[in-house]
């Protein structure tokens, strides 16, 4: 798994783990018993405070305190961001919020960026590198997002602009000048433009192209105020770390292209000492990505449509696991949920509820255990090895089984052991049998019946049709008035 580091606060803000569902919810546990539940859009917390860390001796039962994402105050905000980076890694959709957000992270642009194009021959025009520490970088030949597969061939990382989270049919935002000639606008605009105004503003529309060659993901490119455009959108670099077994199916073609590169020509990019000093932990595309500077006809690209990030308000809030009050403290807002993801110890357990399915292990230092067959007794370990040129590295393959289960290393400064987190592997992959079989799910993934029907940002509103209105009692009562009943429930009275 690509570098995935947790920030801490401080000792009582210490991670226990990380859960991500399969309806994209997330729970976090710290070392200090207090949680913080996100609801699946991401859009709403609510924080847990367990009863022997209230301040005053009167208090009984959980403290809850439940709050908007965006509008999460100082005492909330750190541990509600730790929440959202984890789930828009590893989430079908990002959920991104301005406010959340330092102000060098926010890309401001004119373009209104939906699709990436990629060279289907990415070598021959530079959009390949191989990285110092082995990855593989593959990088769109427009520049608004790249991949990045790992030395193992078994995980990648994929990043791309991504709109920041709005309010549903928001415009986008317009600029002070904008404003203050607003008035005025409309005259302008009924004038003819003569050949020389018209190659200006074309020239001004496309003046904020961010180059990502030279300039790291974090960092806007600053243009003169003459060339800025009248409006603009916000994006932000998003990563996300999928697995080879288990993609988003937009991700295929890109995913084609790049397997299909032989170990040969990896060989030949690296011995080019071509972007060798970048290691892969670095956001910013390498090389040349410059927003459409390469011509390629048509015929040798592949567009992929992106992902769009999520409503900044949720449409479905009614449809949060604790928007109904209970008189319990202790309550399983995810119950039936399926478990995606798990972040614990800085190990990462990834659970695939396909066909077959399967549990992955990333311990942290680049290798991968992979679960084989539907028992859990047998795992396969893939570690990565530097060859003599230091940037191509062999992948070594080990079967480990729980009847004979890996000695405990001897060195006391091991990160990780190899016995324990087979026996995690193995429990995690006999309930994932045990569920299915209970559930008799052929494996497609999710559980329908809650993952997306009970799903907040999956769910589909529909607004019903107002009833025509039809006649259905009349009677008059003498001295009091006239009485009219309809369909619609309702009831008309005309007084004498």
């Amino acid at each position: 798994m690509a570098h995935f580091t947790v920030s801490e606060k401080g000792d009582s803000d210490v991670i226990s783990h990380m859960i991500l569902y399969t309806n994209d919810g997330v729970e976090v546990t710290y070392s200090d018993d207090t949680k913080v539940h996100l609801s699946a859009c991401g859009s709403a917390f609510l924080h847990e405070v367990p009863p022997h860390h209230h301040n005053t001796p009167y208090s009984s039962g959980l403290r809850k305190v439940q709050h908007r994402s965006r509008f999460a105050t100082s005492m909330f905000r750190a541990k509600v961001k730790q929440a959202l980076d984890f789930r828009n890694r590893f989430s079908e959709r990002p959920y991104l919020c301005e406010e959340l957000m330092e102000s060098a992270a926010v890309l401001k642009t004119a373009e209104n960026i939906q699709t990436t194009r990629w060279l289907k021959s990415p070598a021959d025009h530079h959009c390949l590198s191989v990285l110092s520490d082995g990855y593989l970088q593959f990088r769109s030949s427009d520049g608004h997002a790249f991949i990045l597969l790992a030395p193992n061939r078994h995980d990648f990382t994929f990043q791309y602009k991504a709109r920041l989270s709005t309010e549903r049919d928001e415009a986008p935002t317009q600029t002070k000048e904008q404003n203050i000639n607003n008035n005025g606008a409309q005259a302008d605009r009924d004038k003819p433009k003569t050949t020389s105004e018209n190659t200006d503003s074309e020239n001004n529309q496309h003046s904020l192209d961010v180059d990502n060659s030279t300039k790291d993901s974090s960092q806007v490119e600053e243009r003169p105020a003459s060339s800025s455009p009248r409006c603009y959108f916000k994006y932000t670099w998003v990563v996300q770390h999928h697995s080879i077994n288990n993609h988003p199916t937009f991700l295929e073609p890109i995913l084609k292209i790049l397997l299909s590169i032989t170990p040969t020509e990896i060989k030949q990019l690296a011995n080019h000492g071509e972007n060798h000093s970048t290691p892969q932990k670095n956001h910013a595309p390498v090389g040349d990505g410059g927003g459409g500077q390469m011509s390629v006809t048509p015929r040798g690209s592949v567009y992929v449509t992106l992902q769009s990030s999520l409503d900044a308000c949720c449409q479905g809030a009614h449809l949060h696991p604790w928007s109904q009050r209970t008189e319990t403290d202790n309550v399983n807002y995810w119950k039936g949920h399926r478990i995606k993801v798990i972040y614990t110890e800085g190990v990462i357990f990834r659970m695939g509820w396909g066909t077959p399915c399967a549990v992955e292990i990333y311990p942290g230092d680049g290798s991968v255990m992979t679960s084989r067959g539907i028992t859990g007794n047998y795992f396969t370990h893939y570690k990565t090895v530097a060859t003599e040129s230091e940037i191509i590295f062999e992948v070594e393959e080990k079967v480990y089984s729980m009847s004979q289960p890996p000695p405990k290393s001897s060195n006391p400064s091991a990160k990780y052991s190899l016995a324990k987190l087979i026996s995690q592997g193995s429990r995690l992959m006999r309930d994932i049998s045990k569920t299915q079989s209970a559930d008799g799910s052929d494996g497609d993934g999710s559980n329908s019946s809650l993952s997306d029907i009970h799903c907040c940002w999956k769910y589909e509103f529909k607004l019903s049709k107002p009833r025509q209105a039809a006649l259905l009692e009349e009677c008059a009562v003498p001295g009091l008035g006239k009485f009219t009943a309809f369909n619609t429930g309702r009831v008309r009275v005309l007084f004498d």
